[in-house]
Formats: structure tokens, C-alpha cells, sequence
């Protein structure tokens, strides 16, 4: 399942008729409450591929999306930009599909998929939150503040003498504004201790000698007032951090009930969700109540393909026994067990219980009655027609004869 942390952001491919992605985003009950918002932000992933302008659906516990979970863009935003409330802690999902993309037809005609990047920001009241936790590395998207915003990051280290870095990349916009940048222990009162705000990009956190948590905070010391400053933050644990990059997230590209991602590494292939206990490929983040997505990259190999019978194939989750109606009536072999759960030939009998194996054959056996009568039934007509004589030949043979 796709997972934005707070704070962070995914890059991922998306086509103008993709359908829905979904990210899973945990709200903490320590952030949550009257005051909790959520920036959602969309930005782009390349300066080669067509960034979509995307709409936004919001829900608590549950990728199943209905109209009323989408989002109204913030004004002035050019549909980049929602706002959501995190009253409650939890589980919440993050939809997006195209809302309109000039040039992904002609990129998607050359083989080149559109990509975007989605961001989830916590805002309270009027301040940015980033919680780092443990990670050892982190990226956050695009932040905008005004002169009387500032953003703290929260970072724990499990062990003594480390060294925090955090790479301050300001946009193109905002080069000649100045920050100023402190940290302290969490708990500890006053400002903190003042970093060095020089012309380069990294800054340093260079005391952190025992084990524990910290934050680290970025505020305007000067810029245009009343303008926007706007920079992304790169952090990391001992090392320079300017080449951490954007997670990598999966979204379906196609749709997913297609016949052909009826199977575990097709359908995860083609981005979409596998659902082992159904048998069943899915465009969304959570299967039916009961049944778990497969684990990234832990598809199971079931052994389908070494089934021999209809019993010992549809005794395996996930297996079905294909019976068509050439093999029905006896002229192929007697079917053939694959994964999924469509067949691939729409007249065959698909079984995917061991208990219908015979009803399956009872069934086939029906069928093939029918299609059995239906060519018998042309069989006599052509030898009523070829034997039958005609008209003329019948008069013919009422003539007397002429000795």
C-alpha cells in the first residue's frame, strides 16, 4: 500500500485515464485535534514528462470514494493545492486521479507516462509540523510560509553522538531570502541554540551527544514582505543529505478487473492491489473486509500450473480449474489449472471450489448434450436434403413407358 508520512511526498506514474490512487496517511493522536490541518499538495516530478492537475478525495478508514469525499483546491492554487481537517487520530485515505493534463496524450504516444508527486503537510494553526521520528532519512515537499510562519522538524536519534543534517533547497523565488535556523532538545525551554544561516544550502546539527528527541526549526530572518518563501528540506542522519530523493509509490495504470492482472504479479505489475483470499485484482489501497493485500513483493507462488485435476487445483486459494467446452466434449485434454480468478476463454467453466468439480462436469456435460443434439439434428438435414428427389425427378417417374 502506498503510505505518505507526514510531512513527506511520493513520487508515482499516472495516466489521464488512470483510475484512482490511493495513499494511506496515519494521523497520530498527539498531532490530531480542533487545530489539525492537512496540505495536500501535488508538484512536479519531472521537467521532461506533464505534470497533471489532479483532484483530490478524502476519507477516514476507507479508499472507497464517493463524490462527496472530493476536495475543494485551495483559490489561486491552479487545482495544486486542498486543505483537510485531522480532528480525529487514524487511519485516513488520500485519492487523486487526472483532473486535466495538456500533453499526456502525446507523452503517453511516445511511451513516456505522465508522473506527479503528492505531498501531506500537518499545519497547526499557522505553523508547518515535520515529524522525522527515527528515520534515517527524509524528504519533505515544496514548503510556502509567509514571515510570521516557521517550520519545526521533530527528529529522535537511538543512540549517542550523531550528526543531523538538513538540506535547505529554496526554490528559484526565494534564492535571496534569508532563514534563520535553531534546535534544542524536545522539552528543553527557551529558543534553543541559533545555527549558522549562511549562503550555502546545508546546515548542521552537529551537538546531538546522547540518545533522544530533538527538533530543528526554519524561519524568515528577512525576505519581500507579504511574499511567499518557499523552500523543500532533505534530511539526513551522519551523511550530506542533497541526494535523498522522492519515495516511489505504485498506482494502477490500467484498469484493474481486467481479465489478463488476474494474477498476483501481473496485477502488482500493472500497479495495482492483489487480494489472495478473493482471488482478485483491485485499483484500491484496502481489499473486502476479511482479506489482506499481499505484501510488496511477496507474491505467493502458488503452483497452479502443476495441477493435474480439477480437485487438487481448486483445493488452492488463488487456483481455479479452466474447463472449456472443446475439452467438455472430448476434444482436447480435460482442462487446465491457472491463477486468477477469471479464465481466460469465455466458455469455459471456471472452478475454483473443489466441492463443484463434479457439478462443473455435470454442467459441461449439459452444455455439451445440447451442442451434441444441435449436431445431430444437422447431420440428418443434410442427408434429408442430399437423398430427397426433386420435383422434377418425381414427375418423371409417373410417365408410362414408351415399349
Amino acid at each position: 500500500v502506498n503510505e505518505i508520512a507526514i510531512g513527506s511526498a511520493l513520487e508515482f506514474p499516472i495516466k489521464e485515464d488512470s483510475p484512482k490512487c490511493s495513499f494511506k496517511v496515519q494521523v497520530p493522536a498527539d498531532r490530531a485535534g480542533a487545530d489539525c490541518k492537512l496540505l495536500l499538495h501535488t508538484f512536479s516530478a519531472s521537467a521532461v514528462k506533464p505534470t497533471p492537475q489532479l483532484n483530490f478525495y478524502w476519507k477516514k478508514d476507507s479508499d472507497d470514494f464517493k463524490a462527496a469525499d472530493k476536495q475543494e483546491h485551495m483559490a489561486n492554487s491552479d487545482l495544486e493545492k486542498a486543505v483537510v481537517a485531522c480532528k480525529e487520530a487514524g487511519t485516513y485515505f488520500l485519492g487523486v486521479d487526472v483532473n486535466d493534463c495538456t500533453g499526456c496524450g502525446a507523452s503517453e504516444f511516445v511511451g513516456n507516462d505522465p508522473a506527479a508527486r503528492v505531498g501531506v503537510v500537518l499545519q497547526d494553526k499557522k505553523d508547518f509540523i515535520i515529524d522525522i521520528g527515527t528515520e534515517t532519512e527524509f524528504i519533505t515537499p515544496p514548503l510556502d510560509m509567509l514571515e510570521d510562519n516557521k517550520v519545526t522538524f521533530f527528529f529522535e536519534t537511538k543512540s549517542d553522538n550523531h550528526v543531523a543534517h538538513f538540506d535547505i533547497d529554496k526554490g528559484l523565488t526565494s534564492s535571496t531570502d534569508n532563514y534563520d535556523y535553531f534546535w534544542g532538545p524536545v522539552g528543553m525551554a527557551g529558543n534553543g541554540t541559533e545555527l549558522d544561516s549562511s549562503a550555502t544550502n546545508e546546515v548542521v546539527v552537529d551537538g546531538l551527544a546522547k540518545a533522544g528527541k530533538y527538533w530543528f526549526t526554519v524561519a524568515i530572518k528577512n525576505g519581500l514582505t507579504g511574499v511567499t518563501s518557499s523552500f523543500k528540506a532533505q534530511y539526513k542522519l551522519n551523511a550530506e543529505a542533497s541526494d535523498v530523493e522522492y519515495p516511489v509509490g505504485k498506482c494502477p495504470l490500467e484498469k484493474c478487473n481486467l481479465d489478463e492482472l488476474q494474477s498476483c504479479g501481473d496485477c502488482r505489475e500493472a500497479g495495482c492491489s492483489w487480494c489472495p483470499e478473493s482471488a482478485s485484482c483491485t485499483n484500491r489501497a484496502v481489499c473486502d473486509k476479511g482479506d489482506q493485500l499481499a505484501a510488496d513483493g511477496k507474491c505467493k507462488v502458488l503452483g497452479c500450473d502443476k495441477k493435474d485435476s480439477c480437485t487438487a487445483c481448486a483445493g488452492v486459494a488463488g487456483c481455479q480449474w479452466c474447463d472449456s467446452l472443446g475439452d467438455t466434449i472430448g476434444l482436447g485434454s480435460s482442462g487446465s489449472c491457472t491463477e486468477g480468478a477469471k479464465c481466460t476463454s469465455k466458455l469455459a467453466d471456471s472452478v475454483t471450489d473443489p466441492d463443484q468439480c463434479d457439478g462443473a462436469s455435470v454442467i459441461s456435460l449439459a452444455v455439451a448434450a445440447v451442442v451434441g443434439a444441435m449436431a445431430l439434428a444437422f447431420l440428418i438435414c443434410a442427408c434429408l436434403l442430399y437423398t430427397s428427389p426433386s420435383p422434377r425427378d418425381m414427375r418423371r417417374s409417373r410417365m408410362p413407358s414408351s415399349a
